[in-house]
């Protein structure tokens, strides 16, 4: 199934802005006038020690060209030649697969001459990078970012399992000094947008400015007032554990919607017409800007509104954030009702993203006081995600993918000649062709004595709740469990289900670099085209992909999972998880510039590989205990 971070962002964080030209951010059109962008800072700060509400209409997704209101790359180099300082921009392009991309990229109406074709026509040069085990988001940008194994860290997955529950792989503390945090000790100034796990949590996970991955933890509310009644709504505090907001929804007899909330009163409310709620909190010790917004979905015959989680403006860096706080940019948690469709929403939610992303990293390249930037986009990997051979909604991905192309395209020509650039991706990617249940794969004797996770195209299997440590218990073989996992075919295609099976403690797993008793007691990782779910169902095969085909002979053992053409069970079009070995999960990597253009291309074949090469082409130091 998809990952959590992509079910997250899925259902909610929908970015909103506050936009008089092409629905762009104030940031994009002053950071176009640096010089007037000053002048006109006072004037327009608005006061951030006390409530402030704002109505607005949602933004959505656009089939036109993005504008930047003048924001050329002529005039983006004009910004970065105000300090000719950087050196070193790097790109994260998650599930950069050039393999799984093209049939979509080739059909892009315009491409732009320093876009996609561009980056996977200079990757092209280049051996596959081969990533680490798992190939997942998480622990893939941390191992790179350290140059350090997943056992050496700690971070097996996006959701990691601690013995007593599942935690935000990107939050969770791991145990490896970062690059950024080594050279920032050297004296550079480092920053980074939405790059995994630099979220200001600790010197170690930090930059000098920056943006945070951050994703809501819940959903909006849904509350419904008939006419003359009073709604109560709690919203807890993320930036307080165990603390809550009330927000009290009411509709008098006339059907006018209001609502007092600890920020101020709101209304009277109108449909569709979003109300942002923002004001100051502290979260780690940092002032940030916080967010809570409401909207009238229906007034008749009852009134139905929406609340939104809280949302912390996921900045750092004082100056940083008082920038940001000041221009008004910050997520909303409300999600986008206008969008008709599940794919038109998904599309939408991205691109809300991006152009969010786009403005902080404007506002970072406008400072003019930056050694490098770290930057993470998160696009292709959704898109394969979603839509990895889903033919009825190429269009829509074609479209996408074009205002993608430009963007990327003009944040490459902004790059000024003297600096470095480095793009790579963290891990391909897996057409699924079958989704099977994990349940059915370990006997429920096995699966009872120990805990089952399944993060994409792999399954883990840990010691029960508790000490994450403990050795198997008597009578539980892990070699036995682990050759019968090996020797699994699925009779379907008659191929072995697992392409690798790791026991922990073995010189297998010394070998993947998966060393430590944190770890699970097996990992399991698929061959291509196998996803996993864990089910209660009574029954292997949960659902297959649109172009998967079933023998004729198996389609009693196996009845088909479609439904008047839709799925059932939902499934992933692409996936990753899987091993590291297969062709499917590597990466490219493309090197430009006048040091690191110099790194012969042969040299770099695995990710943990890239930052000592890169530290030493820069003249930089490595982190402190580096791998290679």
């Amino acid at each position: 199934m998809l990952s959590a971070k992509h079910v997250t962002i899925l259902i909610s964080t929908v970015v909103y802005f506050f936009a008089n030209c092409s629905n762009v951010s104030p940031l994009d059109r002053r950071a176009a006038d640096p010089d007037k962008r000053a002048k006109q800072s006072q004037a327009n700060a608005p006061e951030l020690t006390g409530p402030k509400a704002s109505s607005r209409a949602a933004a959505k997704a656009d089939t036109k060209p993005i504008e930047w209101c003048g924001v050329t790359p002529a005039a983006m180099k004009s910004i970065y030649g105000k300090g000719q300082r950087l050196k070193l921009v790097w790109i994260s392009l998650d599930g950069f697969q050039p393999t799984a991309l093209e049939p979509w990229i080739s059909k892009l109406p315009s491409p732009h001459p320093k876009g996609l074709s561009w980056l996977i026509k200079k990757a092209r040069g280049r051996n596959d990078l081969k990533v680490i085990n798992p190939t997942v988001t998480a622990p893939s940008h941390i191992s790179t970012i350290t140059c350090s194994g997943a056992g050496v860290h700690g971070i097996l997955d996006n959701t990691s399992w601690t013995g007593t529950e599942s935690v935000n792989g990107f939050n969770r503390p791991y145990q490896a000094e970062t690059w950024i945090a080594r050279l920032r000790k050297q004296g550079l100034r480092v920053g980074s947008a939405l790059y995994p796990s630099i979220d200001g949590n600790g010197d170690e996970r930090t930059a000098d400015v920056g943006i945070t991955y951050d994703v809501p933890g819940s959903s909006p509310q849904i509350v419904t007032v008939a006419k003359g009644a009073t709604s109560e709504v709690m919203i807890p505090d993320r930036a307080n554990a165990g603390k809550s907001f009330n927000v009290k929804v009411t509709v008098n007899s006339a059907g006018v919607v209001t609502a007092e909330t600890p920020w101020g009163a709101v209304g009277p409310m109108q449909v569709a017409k979003p109300v942002d709620l923002t004001f100051k909190t502290k979260m780690n010790g940092v002032e940030r800007l916080a967010a809570v917004s409401l909207m009238l979905l229906a007034n008749s015959p009852a009134s139905v509104v929406e609340v939104s989680p809280m949302q912390v403006m996921p900045a750092f860096g004082k100056d940083f954030v008082e920038t940001l706080d000041r221009d008004g940019v910050f997520f909303s948690g409300l999600r986008d009702y206008k969008m008709q469709s599940y794919t038109e929403s998904y599309l939408a939610t991205m691109e809300h993203r991006r152009k969010f992303a786009m403005a902080a990293e404007l506002e970072m390249v406008r400072r003019g006081d930056l050694d490098a930037l770290f930057l993470y986009f998160e696009d292709l990997d959704a898109l394969l995600h979603g839509f990895y051979r889903d033919a009825a909604n190429e269009k829509l991905i074609v479209d996408y993918l074009s205002r993608f192309d430009r963007d990327i395209a003009k944040l490459l020509e902004s790059i000024p000649p003297t600096a470095d650039l480095v793009v790579l991706g963290d891990h391909g990617m897996s057409a699924i062709a079958y989704v099977l249940n994990v349940r059915k794969i370990l006997t429920e004797e096995v699966a009872s004595k120990g805990y089952i996770t399944t993060p994409g195209g792999a399954v883990y299997f840990y010691p029960p709740q508790g000490d994450m440590t403990k050795d198997a218990p008597a009578g539980l073989d892990l070699q036995k469990i682990a050759d019968r996992l090996r020797n699994l075919e699925l009779d379907i295609t008659g191929k072995k289900i697992f392409a690798k099976v790791i026991v922990r403690g073995t010189k297998e797993a010394a070998d993947e670099g998966l060393v430590g008793k944190n770890l699970p007691w097996i990992m399991a990782f698929a061959n291509d085209g196998i996803g996993f779910k864990n089910s209660v169902e009574d029954r292997l095969l949960l659902a297959r992909a649109r172009w998967a085909k079933i023998p004729e002979k198996l389609q009693s053992k196996y009845p088909d999972t479609m439904n008047n053409g839709n799925l059932v069970v939902p499934v992933p079009a692409g996936q990753h998880g899987h091993f590291n070995g297969l062709p499917q999960m590597r990466t490219k990597l493309v090197l430009e510039g006048p040091r690191v253009g110099k790194i012969p291309p042969a040299s770099i074949e695995k990710t943990l590989q890239l930052v000592p090469a890169v530290a030493d082409a820069e003249g930089w130091q490595r982190p402190a205990g580096c791998a290679l």
